[in-house]
């Protein structure tokens, strides 16, 4: 959540986009679901500095798959549309 606050940087808070995809990424790569759903939003909106849906759907799938009901939403969302390919 630190690392949300740290890219979106809400009023009173100073940005740092590559700390927050640090702290992000991290938590990620270690298997949390709120991890690699921040990281998946961050990926499709762009906020680490690129687009990428591929890689935001990845995330999606392994949260979702890890149990995480906001994940399966935006998941199921992405494969309905056929976004960032077909499954």
């Amino acid at each position: 959540l630190v690392g949300r606050m740290l890219i979106t940087g809400p009023d009173g808070l100073t940005k740092n986009v590559e700390l927050g995809r640090q702290m992000i990424e991290k938590a990620a790569a270690g298997g949390s679901r709120l991890g690699q759903r921040a990281a998946a939003i961050a990926y499709i909106n762009g906020e680490f500095g690129a687009f990428d849906p591929v890689k935001a759907r990845e995330l999606f799938e392994q949260a979702a798959k890890a149990g995480d009901p906001q994940a399966m939403l935006h998941y199921s969302n992405m494969l309905f549309n056929g976004i960032a390919g077909s499954r």
